[in-house]
């Protein structure tokens, strides 16, 4: 696949809306990315320099750190994470702060006592994002005090303003991630069904910004539905988060993702010409001029449903352009201050000052996302080409000799049902050879003629050591090169399928210093046995299972400096949060445990579905790979992936650091 470079800049970016992808030189790409990271930086450095003391936790401020967060997310500034956690740190974790459960109240009010009031739980949107990165439980223990009480009460009708449904939304797919509670998600469908009856037009496709604004109820100046930019923009912005976070096989999330479609269209129809949206969405005369902030939150749903294939990029990305160029020109002061925001208030009011000098901090976290979000889509432009033509997935990446190999599963057949498997080879892990079919099921195995998944390879004696999936059994072929030809030794699995709990699937070969090799495998249950001297046999009284915290399949282990790592992948391989996690021990037969900071391996922006990997080190160097697979880009899914290949990085503690899945492995030649 050829790589795929947006041709735009954000100079030329109104200019060329209209364009299709095309390719375009890395520098082109990598200025229109630096430019974008500059706007992030010098936005949000203005706005911590004039805020440096951390304020209440109520929606304005709270607002302002989800975009903190987002730029923290791009840019990895550690003084924009600080900044949040000085904040949150100064609010206790909390939102409005009684403890007094039978004072709590969900109307309107910014005492204490509305605890239950969506205004003052959109602070636990940031209280999880940092929570995930340490995962110490007094960041959420309030955020999950809160909201598992809310929803044990019979109550339903608690977002009855548009605004609500971007505070609390994320709150509750965030909240389903971190607990595995689905009781969140029942409510989260629950609490915006009640707020569709009260406040969704379904003639506009859009939100009115509550129940005392609905048409004929009530008109905007010339006798129009009157919808607030900002609260469809707080309603567009939270269905993003929320489809961004919710599983890939939620019953609700078609339900969701046409409601996100529909308002799209009505957004786009809405637009001026200059790029902004006025603030009465229907009647631009009733309060005309431009308004940042739901401009910032359509931009920023925009630009997310265009990255993640849910809206069309021809038919959107004008929309966007001239929206950005509104942003970037116009709302953007030469200092960073963010302009032209209405004020704190719930409607469109005519004859409302608001011009250059207009900025507020819940604007500027719109802002934020929008600007995190573009350069993710510029971001998206780099993604590396796969290193194997077509769609190849489970790779398994080996040193022997001065090459390197890849011996991955053969994809894109609906249910895997490849029957054959085919290794590669390459001097410099960029170019790579095919060496041809290495083991055909239907020919070489007498057991099993299909479901040929997930191998691996290890040397000893002499001999290589091929392990692998068919028909949800584990076998082992033996031969004298990397590239075969394999043969079966046992004329039997050497793992029946059904022998342990799980699927017998996913098996990998760890051979230590001393020349002991263990084998790992399993789906759902992680199983690891020490095998014998033969490398086809093992004492199956000695094997051992277990299941780290969000173990699922592709268990892989290596060795650095004393450590063992084991890693696996969690979720789903069809689900496009498919990632890589892992764990540490002082043995290969563990305890293991679980790294503070995960996943190290995962999709971002156009690259869905990353995982699925094996590690490769450059013989005599501390130099590290790692291959996985992702979904085909464009137009994958679970059954078809393509494989790529990293670098992967550690830091002085020997933690694994986070893999940039927009990085490819560069030109690497095996010294012997």
């Amino acid at each position: 696949m050829n790589k795929l470079v947006l041709n735009v800049s954000l100079a030329l970016l109104l200019v060329l809306s209209s364009c299709a992808v095309k390719k375009h030189s890395q520098q082109s790409l990598a200025g229109s990315k630096g430019e974008v990271l500059e706007i992030i930086n010098r936005v949000n450095r203005y706005w911590q320099n004039t805020h440096p003391e951390p304020g209440n936790a109520f929606w304005h401020v709270a607002a302002y750190h989800t975009g903190n967060m987002e730029a923290y997310a791009i840019t990895k500034n550690e003084e924009y994470r600080k900044y949040s956690e000085k904040w949150a740190e100064a609010n206790q974790w909390k939102g409005a702060k009684s403890d007094n459960k039978a004072e709590w109240k969900y109307n309107y009010g910014e005492k204490d006592e509305y605890v239950l009031f969506g205004d003052w739980q959109i602070c636990f949107q940031t209280y999880i994002d940092l929570y995930k990165l340490d995962k110490d439980p007094k960041k959420i223990a309030r955020a999950i005090e809160v909201m598992e009480y809310q929803m044990s009460t019979p109550n339903k009708d608690y977002w009855w303003w548009a605004d609500g449904l971007y505070m609390v939304m994320p709150v509750m797919t965030k909240l389903h991630q971190v607990t595995g509670n689905k009781l969140y998600l029942e409510k989260l469908h629950e609490y915006l069904s009640y707020a569709n009856s009260i406040m969704y037009d379904q003639e506009a496709k859009l939100y009115y910004r509550d129940a005392k604004y609905v048409y004929p109820k009530h008109k905007s100046a010339n006798g129009k539905k009157d919808f607030w930019a900002r609260g469809d923009g707080w309603v567009f912005a939270g269905l993003a988060k929320v489809l961004k976070d919710l599983p890939y096989n939620d019953a609700h999330r078609n339900e969701y993702l046409s409601r996100f479609q529909d308002m799209a269209q009505a957004i786009k129809g809405s637009q001026q010409p200059e790029g902004y949206w006025t603030r009465s969405m229907l009647d631009p005369e009733h309060a005309p001029g431009p308004e940042t902030s739901g401009t910032a939150f359509f931009t920023y749903g925009m630009l997310w449903g265009i990255n993640n294939g849910i809206l069309d990029q021809q038919e959107y990305m004008p929309v966007v352009s001239k929206a950005w160029n509104y942003l970037s020109t116009q709302a953007l002061q030469a200092d960073g201050k963010i302009g032209f925001v209405q004020p704190i208030g719930e409607r469109a009011i005519p004859g409302q000052v608001v011009d250059r000098n207009s900025t507020a901090d819940f604007g500027v976290g719109a802002f934020l996302l929008a600007a995190s979000e573009m350069y993710r889509h510029l971001n998206n432009a780099s993604v590396p080409s796969a290193v194997l033509p077509g769609v190849y997935a489970d790779p398994h990446i080996a040193a022997f000799g001065d090459k390197f190999y890849l011996y991955p599963t053969t994809d894109g057949t609906e249910g895997w049902m490849s029957d054959h498997f085919t290794a590669w080879s390459s001097k410099d892990l960029v170019n790579w050879k095919k060496e041809g079919t290495i083991l055909d099921l239907k020919k070489d195995l007498s057991w099993a003629k299909e479901r040929a998944w997930a191998p691996a390879i290890a040397t000893k004696n002499g001999k290589y050591y091929y392990y692998y999936s068919a028909d949800v059994n584990i076998g082992v072929a033996v031969a004298d090169k990397p590239t075969g030809p394999f043969k079966d030794p046992l004329g039997k699995p050497l793992v029946p399928r059904a022998t342990y709990k799980g699927q017998m699937i996913d098996p990998m070969v760890f051979v230590d210093d001393d020349g002991s090799a263990y084998l790992y495998f399993g789906q759902g249950s992680c199983h690891v046995v020490k095998l014998n001297d033969d490398m086809i046999s093992f004492d199956p009284a000695q094997l051992k299972s277990f299941k780290t915290e969000g173990y699922n399949e592709g268990a892989f282990v290596f060795k650095r400096k004393g450590k063992y790592y084991l890693m696996w992948s969690e979720y789903d391989t069809r689900d496009p949060r498919y990632s890589v996690a892992y764990a540490t021990s002082d043995s290969p037969m563990g305890p293991f445990v679980k790294a503070g900071k995960n996943p190290v391996l995962k999709g971002e922006g156009i690259v869905k579905g990353a995982g699925h990997h094996s590690v490769v080190q450059v013989p005599g160097r501390d130099e590290w790979y790692i291959a996985y697979h992702r979904f085909r880009i464009p137009g994958g899914n679970g059954y078809n992936r393509e494989t790529c290949i990293s670098p992967m990085r550690f830091d002085e503690q020997g933690a694994i650091l986070p893999v940039d899945v927009f990085e490819p492995a560069k030109s690497v030649i095996i010294s012997r």
